[in-house]
């Protein structure tokens, strides 16, 4: 056999060789496509505009809350301080060497549930509602119980709670709390011919006991202010004491009571499964100084007046605690007499 023919041979074997891949390769590749079903001009992360309008839907019936509470603390003499069993029953006026007003506020979100003729009723955390009826501020060293000498009382003196509509802000009342599950019941007026965007949710409850590892959500609220919606992976919760799960999403002050949406496999509907309650957080103390008057700061200047101690809590973005919707149903079942006696019908909240 000639040197030509030689390489002929060869090729022709590596040609046989490379067709008996490419054969063996279009006989056992398999192509998978995804049907996206959204139309608009730019890519959703959800690549389906039913999805996309379910979300715009549950915004209307999701309005961000405001409550502030006003305290007034009685300062007592730190020379001779009275003991608790003294303050309690007293009158705090003449016990006190002075008193100093404050307030502070908490936002959140609440998802309208149910409609009557002249009431709105409304879910959210109820850590964003409530407030303690007092604050003991003891005497440094002497711990936190017992009859301990007491340095300042705080006691609430009223409650302002405000909902933001698109268009007006008006009040809310609470109806009930459950502060293990951070759960609670608001209630709004309406006035004679009221036409308000206070729609109830249309999406339905979803079973949160098959929400499994890694499952995909979304969550809507008004975080520091804003509407917004972010997705987050499940994980579920292994401690007995909560009733609940944990999503990744990004969690800032405001979301508190915020929904938690999941879709199931076919895409085809679309479910309320829990409610946003909390992040995890760290605790740190830091000094502070006394009020300054915006006009009065100056960087230049050193600072010589009076140091607090602050206690703040730093959240850790990521572990976002949420109450699952089977915990929800719980709540409004052992509170259906205070519901009716708020001119509702249990019918018209999850059960």
């Amino acid at each position: 056999m000639s040197i030509s023919d030689h390489f002929f041979t060869i090729k022709c074997i590596a040609l046989a060789v490379i067709a008996t891949i490419l054969a063996v390769s279009c006989t056992t590749t398999e192509h998978t496509f995804v049907e996206i079903t959204d139309d608009s001009l730019y890519r959703s992360h959800t690549q389906s505009e039913y999805l996309t309008n379910q979300i715009d839907e549950s915004f209307k019936s999701v309005k961000r809350i405001l409550s502030t509470v006003f305290y007034r603390t009685y300062q007592f003499d730190i020379e001779s301080p009275p003991l608790k069993s003294q303050v309690r029953g007293a009158d705090l006026n003449q016990l006190a060497l002075q008193t100093t007003t404050d307030n502070h506020s908490s936002a959140g979100s609440a998802v309208v549930l149910a409609r009557s003729s002249d009431r709105v009723g409304l879910l959210t955390a109820a850590h964003v509602v409530t407030f303690q009826d007092t604050i003991w501020h003891y005497m440094e060293g002497y711990g936190s119980e017992g009859n301990l000498p007491v340095e300042a009382v705080s006691v609430k003196e009223r409650l302002n709670y405000y909902i933001y509509g698109q268009e007006d802000i008006g009040s809310f009342e609470l109806v009930v709390s459950d502060n293990n599950r951070d759960l609670a019941l608001l209630s709004t007026r309406l006035g004679a011919g009221d036409d308000s965007d206070l729609v109830p949710l249309a999406v339905k409850p979803g079973d949160s006991d098959q929400l499994d590892w890694a499952d995909l959500v979304y969550a809507l609220g008004y975080p520091k202010g804003y509407s917004m919606v972010t997705s987050g992976i499940v994980s579920r919760q292994t401690t007995p004491r909560r009733h609940g799960f944990i999503v990744d999403a990004s969690f800032n002050r405001g979301f508190s009571g915020g929904l938690v949406f999941a879709v199931r496999n076919d895409e085809t509907v679309f479910e309320w499964v829990g409610v946003l309650t909390s992040a995890a957080a760290d605790v740190e103390y830091m000094l502070t100084p006394g009020h300054i008057p915006a006009e009065d700061y100056d960087p230049d200047i050193e600072y010589t007046g009076p140091m607090y101690v602050s206690r703040q809590a730093r959240i850790n973005y990521g572990i976002t605690h949420a109450v699952s919707i089977s915990e929800v149903k719980e709540f409004f079942r052992e509170n259906e007499r205070m519901i009716r006696r708020n001119g509702f019908s249990p019918r018209d909240f999850p059960r």
